[in-house]
């Protein structure tokens, strides 16, 4: 029988996660977990809509939260050589709850949600609504304030104020080689079902140590890094990376079913009064996000992916057949028709002749343009991945100039897609790329 100081939450990707409520920062990310403000990460899908892609991706926020913080914590025992969590500085203790919580702030349908506001000229990030979270009337705020103060909740803020300085912490939440992406990679492979993209984790954590890098200046900051024998695993981290964003996150039809959404938000907020926005949604939270209107925290604290997909279910009732008809193309999985353009936006006769055909035909259309670096380079001193590459020499190396073998992550990876948003468009659009191809 299990004792009762130790709650487990059952994980398809790291088995057993255990909580020992004896260790004080155990204690508190249990207590965290069953806020209302975490609980609500159950709702919200990881992947948004690429489960109409992969349906078997249909995992939560939640799930891949309580990850984190289980990597984070494997990552902070291997760096500081084993040391138990409850005895390291409040600083590391903070890292730890800063994992568990850095996507509280995620709204429905996960980037979704977010992408669909900016498309219509409105600015919201997640990172922005996880600080709200930690500094307006929340159960997460009132817990972190009785039970461990604020000093406390101050360093778990600072990991996502821009301002803040980074430091060898900020590397263990929040760069190229973090618990974040540690947890995802290897939970969207296993959960989509996808045969390819996977890394030793375990090997990995084992590999990382904590050595003093030099700046130009000449001072020195301690920086999370791997020793000579985490650079295969790290090469097939970055492989796996690329897979992620290939196949998944990138994916045509993930990324119409992400306009969709966009568009109809567009398209409500237009056209639609408050007054029979309300009646029609019922006077819902979500009502005013499909007015993109500013949305309190205690309305975003109870807007999920179920409020928006019933939303939906009730706009494909709505009078205005635009709105309507777009709303049943979503729930029928009727998606706009991506073509890839990569080749013709970086010829300007062929780009010139592409948008006079639209324009001359009046196709209803978009560009999707995708712009993404597995391994960005150019990435400032506490977001980049250091390895020794000699066992007997402290010297770091930038992981991407201490291999020949990594060099090719740092260039971009880029596609440009063109969405045809009516049916009846197709038969024209191919015709033309079969002449013009």
């Amino acid at each position: 029988m299990l004792s009762e100081q130790i709650k487990i939450i059952t994980c398809p990707i790291h088995g057993l996660i255990e909580f020992n409520l004896q260790c004080d920062v155990d204690a508190l990310a249990w207590n965290i977990i069953q806020t209302k403000e975490f609980q609500r990460l159950r709702h919200i899908n990881q992947h948004g809509f690429s489960e109409f892609v992969y349906p078997g991706l249909c995992h939560s926020r939640f799930s891949h939260c309580v990850g984190c913080y289980h990597v984070c914590r494997k990552m902070l025992k291997q760096i500081f050589h084993g040391e138990a969590l409850q005895n390291l500085e409040l600083r590391a203790k903070a890292t730890a709850i800063a994992a568990l919580i850095h996507d509280i702030g995620h709204g429905a349908y996960s980037h979704s949600f977010e992408e669909s506001m900016r498309l219509n000229g409105k600015s919201h990030y997640h990172e922005e609504v996880n600080l709200r979270f930690l500094k307006e009337d929340t159960e997460i705020r009132q817990l972190l304030l009785k039970e461990v103060g604020e000093a406390f909740l101050n360093h778990v803020y600072s990991f996502f104020s821009p301002k803040a300085k980074k430091d060898k912490y900020n590397m263990v939440l929040s760069s190229q080689l973090d618990a974040d992406r540690l947890d995802y990679i290897l939970r969207d492979k296993y959960m989509s079902g996808i045969n390819t993209g996977g890394f030793y984790l375990d090997w990995l954590i084992s590999c990382l140590e904590i050595n003093p890098l030099e700046s130009p200046d000449g001072s020195k900051d301690d920086v999370v890094s791997l020793n000579p024998d985490g650079g295969f695993c790290a090469l097939e981290y970055l492989q796996a990376r690329l897979a992620n964003y290939r196949l998944l996150a990138s994916h045509s039809s993930v990324r119409a079913m992400r306009l969709m959404l966009a568009d109809l938000v567009g398209l409500t907020a237009k056209n639609l009064t408050k007054i029979e926005a309300k009646k029609l949604l019922l006077n819902e939270p979500s009502t005013l996000y499909f007015l993109l209107e500013d949305i309190p925290l205690h309305e975003f604290s109870i807007l999920t992916d179920h409020s928006i997909w019933h939303s939906i279910l009730l706009l494909a009732r709505s009078k205005n057949p635009n709105i309507a008809t777009l709303s049943q193309r979503i729930l029928k999985r009727h998606i706009y028709k991506a073509y890839d353009v990569t080749e013709v936006k970086t010829d300007d006769k062929k780009c010139s002749q592409l948008d006079d055909f639209l324009s001359d035909k009046k196709i209803e259309y978009s560009f999707d343009i995708l712009d993404i670096t597995v391994y960005s380079y150019q990435a400032k001193k506490f977001n980049k991945i250091y390895i020794r590459t000699n066992h007997y020499s402290p010297k770091l190396n930038d992981i991407i100039e201490a291999d020949e073998s990594f060099s090719s992550f740092s260039r971009k990876f880029k596609k440009t897609r063109l969405m045809i948003k009516n049916p009846k468009d197709i038969n024209a659009i191919e015709n033309y790329f079969k002449k013009n191809s």
